[in-house]
């Protein structure tokens, strides 16, 4: 039998949040760090770093491909009234698969949580570290108040090519007498671009920016293709993890703690594997109740009302088939070359930065897969159906995507036929 190694801390997840995580608990070098993902690593999939090539992940190896349960109400246009619910399953988590929108929220959603016992959850606690970890290079949004620079998450506006449905919606909420503004500053109502982690081209996820610099700590372990299906417990304390590889269970050992990162489905999930949740349902499945408590109860989603309308060629809009075009990925491909080539090359070192950023605007301005494609900009607005709501309850998405040209796209989205 072989021996169970023990470490200082287990991370479960290495997803938007488990990737910083473990990133930040192996800074101290006295401490060893395990990271747990049960996908695979993101260099496996190229497409990844393309940003415009979203669309071609999900439904893949590395989606867990969840989706609802038939809905009675909504979904009609959807194949068995059930909808795709994308979550990564892969180094990087839903932030390798997602349309890498950089959003933060309005402030009074965090005061909220603190009013509620969150401690440290306020907007003035989470502020500074939104700044600490940015690397702002939008040329839009640059107050140091609410940005920084130097951060490992690189945040751009992309904005060398937007369609021109976005421009105009926001116009039309400037008409409507809604300021123009950076929806990141904590007082998101109004109508402005949508930012993105995006650096030099290429989908910016918390796999990207925060672990793979790391990946050479001797105290950092990270293993994929590791299903987590319990967390160990022993007199009210989680003590270790079990999880498997391939049709082989594997155990480990924790000296200090176990940090839950599997997201919004997979977190509630472990944790009643593991015997925490609703007594009732985990006695109907044969598993033993440690704590009964209601995981998974509250459990919310955003309703999303769609709307869509015809366009023209000149709007910019482009399908799927238009990005899966061979001469697009060629472009993105000799466009990287020559950014790359001439940033190594440029060497006066008080001009390297402005030389690379006119390099990076122009090679943007000529290949289309070098924008997420998709949420260009954003409308927060109050609906003024309740007084005392703080915030804006309603957000609009500027979504231009050409839906249901080819054979692949209305498999990728779920919509039927008809």
């Amino acid at each position: 039998m072989s021996a169970i190694h023990v470490y200082d801390y287990i991370v479960i997840g290495a997803g938007s949040a488990g990737c910083v995580v473990a990133s930040r608990l192996s800074e101290d070098s006295n401490s060893t760090v395990l990271l747990l993902e049960a996908g695979s690593s993101d260099e496996d999939c190229p497409n990844i770093s393309i940003p415009a090539m979203v669309g071609t992940l999900w439904q893949t190896d590395i989606d867990w491909s969840f989706k609802t349960v038939p809905q009675k109400h909504a979904a009609q246009a959807y194949t068995d009234e059930t909808i795709a619910w994308p979550r990564g399953k892969i180094l990087g988590g839903t932030s390798s698969i997602n349309y890498m929108a950089y959003v933060r929220g309005h402030s009074a959603d965090y005061d909220s949580w603190e009013r509620l016992g969150c401690d440290g959850w306020g907007w003035k606690d989470v502020l500074p570290y939104f700044i600490k970890s940015e690397n702002n290079t939008c040329q839009k949004y640059t107050d140091p108040k609410f940005h920084g620079v130097g951060g490992p998450l690189t945040v751009s506006d992309h904005s060398s090519y937007r369609t021109l449905l976005s421009k105009e919606v926001i116009k039309a909420g400037i008409e409507l007498g809604y300021p123009e503004i950076d929806i990141n500053d904590g007082n998101c109502i109004g109508f402005g671009d949508c930012p993105a982690t995006i650096f030099d081209g290429e989908r910016n996820s918390t796999a990207r920016a925060f672990l793979h610099p790391v990946m050479d700590r001797n105290n950092l372990t990270v293993t994929t293709n590791a299903l987590v299906t319990k967390i160990l417990i022993e007199d009210n304390k989680a003590v270790g993890v079990e999880y498997m590889i391939g049709d082989k269970t594997e155990s480990v050992r924790v000296s200090k703690e176990v940090a839950l990162c599997g997201g919004t489905v997979n977190s509630p999930q472990i944790l009643m594997l593991s015997g925490i949740g609703p007594r009732s349902h985990l006695e109907s499945l044969g598993i033993e109740c440690i704590a009964d408590l209601p995981v998974g109860k509250n459990l919310q989603d955003h309703l999303l009302c769609q709307l869509k309308g015809s366009i023209n060629e000149e709007s910019g809009v482009m399908s799927l088939n238009d990005i899966m075009d061979p001469k697009y990925q060629e472009q993105y491909k000799l466009d990287k070359t020559v950014c790359i080539f001439e940033f190594y090359s440029s060497v006066r070192s008080d001009c390297l930065i402005r030389k690379y950023c006119r390099i990076r605007q122009y090679v943007a301005e000529s290949g289309r897969l070098w924008t997420n494609n998709g949420i260009e900009s954003f409308g927060f607005i109050k609906s003024g159906l309740e007084e005392d709501v703080e915030w804006p309850e309603l957000q609009m998405t500027m979504f231009p995507m050409y839906y249901a040209i080819g054979p692949d796209e209305p498999k990728v989205l779920g919509i039927n036929k008809e």
